[in-house]
């Protein structure tokens, strides 16, 4: 681990959240949900992305003994002896052992919203481990309800799974704007963490109610700090330059969807307004299942008839040859293939290094 990475680690290692993180995972506190909002550009995400594998990071060390909040070095160490050297900076051109062992659950955009549903339902069916890291990276916005039925669908689910997240998972990290572009569960649910601008640092609150008797003697509740996570503002504390590059993708895939709705035009428009919910009437999540779009069904078609490739770099090819039409189709693919990869235990972030996984494609698909 170079200086910059050290110098950011030993940074987090004196911040809550990741001691949050870290409790959470070896089992002393039953589970984690943190809100993060703020102005863009605040690093909300590098916060969380830091928090997080510093909280890992500390998990991994306690079998031997070893605290990381009170020997970071020595905990690097003994993880650099086993899954070779680390890095934990902006300037991080590709993931690290950790990175790929231990990835955390990256769902940004509508399309990731869909990927989490789909993923959430299998685990739940399945039974999975409770010891996952959701990382939501500015999801879905309330104003996508308004967007058609199946962004409507999409949202009233996310605020199920949010209320029902501990079923299917052991941390589960939020960011967004502000707390109006959440639904009321990301925020009434856990921690709620405000992220600031302050003189070469950022600061990140957590908020919480605080009840208290007046001199009238009335009982008045107000927004108090319970903790300031300060964060410097130097280039190595942003966002490792593969996971930007990673989340950037996924966000430009969600916007080319958006603008697929936008170009609808008309008929999209008139969709909206018979399925707009009545001034005053909540609506109810709908019986039906969600009905899969043209590009989910490609998408499904695709993996169907190259998982029987002899390899993943075969199989990577053909998704690719028969959703090369339909780039939101192939987006969908590769969402499906990730969280099927990540349920396997591969954890893989980048397209490009689905040639890489070693065995048949049948044996994971």
């Amino acid at each position: 681990m170079d200086e910059k990475s050290r110098e950011v680690l030993l940074t987090y290692a004196g911040l809550n959240l990741p001691h949050m993180a870290a409790r959470t995972l070896t089992g002393s506190r039953p589970f984690l949900m943190a809100s993060i909002v703020g102005e863009l550009g605040v690093g909300k995400s590098s916060y969380a992305y830091y928090s997080l594998k510093t909280g890992i990071m500390a998990y991994l060390c306690r079998p031997y003994g070893i605290n990381l909040f009170k020997e970071a070095d020595r905990c690097v160490a003994r993880l650099e002896s086993i899954h070779g050297e680390l890095c934990m900076s902006k300037h991080c051109e590709k993931p690290d052992d950790l990175d790929k062992k231990y990835a955390l659950d990256i769902y940004t955009g509508p399309q990731g919203l869909f990927s989490l549903i789909e993923t959430a339902a299998e685990l739940a069916r399945s039974g999975g481990s409770k010891r996952r890291i959701l990382f939501l990276d500015d999801i879905l916005a309330r104003t996508a309800f308004f967007l058609g039925p199946e962004y409507r669908r999409a949202y009233i689910a996310f605020r199920e799974l949010l209320r029902l997240v501990r079923a299917v998972g052991g941390i589960a990290v939020v960011t967004a704007p502000t707390k109006d572009y959440l639904p009321p569960e990301a925020v009434r649910g856990g921690e709620f963490i405000v992220g600031s601008y302050g003189m070469n640092e950022r600061r990140f609150r957590r908020l919480h109610a605080v009840t208290s008797e007046g001199k009238d003697g009335g009982i008045y509740k107000r927004l108090g700090v319970k903790f300031v996570d300060i964060v410097p503002t130097k280039a190595a504390f942003g966002m490792p330059k593969w996971l930007e590059e990673e989340i950037t993708k996924r966000k430009r895939a969600a916007i080319a969807s958006l603008a697929e709705i936008v170009r609808g035009g008309g008929n999209a428009a008139e969709e909206v307004a018979a399925d707009a919910p009545q001034p005053g009437v909540e609506e109810e999540p709908p019986a039906e299942a969600r009905r899969p779009s043209r590009a989910e069904t490609l998408a499904k078609l695709a993996i169907e008839r190259c998982r029987g490739a002899r390899d993943f770099a075969s199989f990577k090819a053909c998704v690719e040859a028969l959703t090369r039409r339909d780039k939101d189709a192939l987006e969908a693919a590769k969402m499906k293939v990730f969280a099927a990869l990540s349920k396997r235990g591969k954890a893989v972030m980048r397209w490009e290094d689905v040639a890489k996984v070693e065995g048949p494609p049948s044996a994971y698909l």
